[in-house]
């Protein structure tokens, strides 16, 4: 068990591999930020909320600096990111 004030941060590129496709859901794509959310931030059996969202985004662009010269080929990426926090 975690506690009080632990923090889980979720950086995940927000590509292919960012779907999940659960069979209780009727087998519809789902991004994993929204299954987190689903997750961390719903009631407990004592109807009391666990974790918190503090920071998030669908959707943050890394842009690579125009004229980086770098060995190997470096892209531009589009991610999100979930910070979560124990409450309890």
């Amino acid at each position: 068990m975690s506690k009080r004030g632990a923090m889980i941060l979720v950086i995940e590129s927000a590509g292919t591999f960012s779907f999940v496709k659960p069979k209780k859901v009727g087998g519809q794509k789902q991004w994993i930020y929204c299954i987190l959310d689903r997750l961390l931030l719903e009631r407990n059996s004592e109807g009391v909320r666990t974790w918190e969202c503090v920071a998030k985004s669908d959707s943050e662009w890394f842009r690579l600096e125009k004229g980086l010269d770098y060995p190997l080929k470096l892209n531009n990426m589009r991610y999100f990111y979930r910070l979560y926090r124990r409450k309890q």
